[in-house]
């Protein structure tokens, strides 16, 4: 698992460089909170929660449905896994949830890519 410093760096490398925006997202922003930081409600929901949590935005794209993912689709996905191994990251978290058509180039990539590990 990624330390925060570790997170940020792989954040920084992809959005600086081309060589794993063709599988992972940039994001535009990122950050670290506390739950109720800003939120004196939240405080009293979570008076003790003072963990660290990341935030991630993105300019984003579409998730799949099951039922709209063709075996192209399928293909595709499995190359951009064997690619992410090949260059020795895990991504941690492939889901439906976390695959996406990015809306500039319709472009399969995964987002939610914290849990990556090298």
């Amino acid at each position: 698992s990624f330390s925060k410093d570790q997170y940020f760096k792989l954040f920084n490398h992809i959005n600086n460089n081309n060589d794993l925006s063709d599988i992972l997202i940039k994001y535009t922003e990122y950050g670290t909170f506390y739950i109720g930081e800003q939120d004196e409600a939240l405080r009293e929901i979570f008076p003790e929660d003072l963990e660290e949590y990341i935030y991630l935005v993105s300019k984003g794209g579409e998730t799949f449905k099951i039922e709209e993912i063709t075996p192209k689709d399928l293909i595709e996905i499995a190359k951009k896994i064997d690619e992410l191994n090949k260059r020795e990251y895990t991504h941690g978290d492939i889901k439906l949830g976390n695959i996406i058509r990015r809306k500039k180039d319709r472009e399969i990539v995964f987002i939610d890519y914290e849990d990556t590990d090298r």
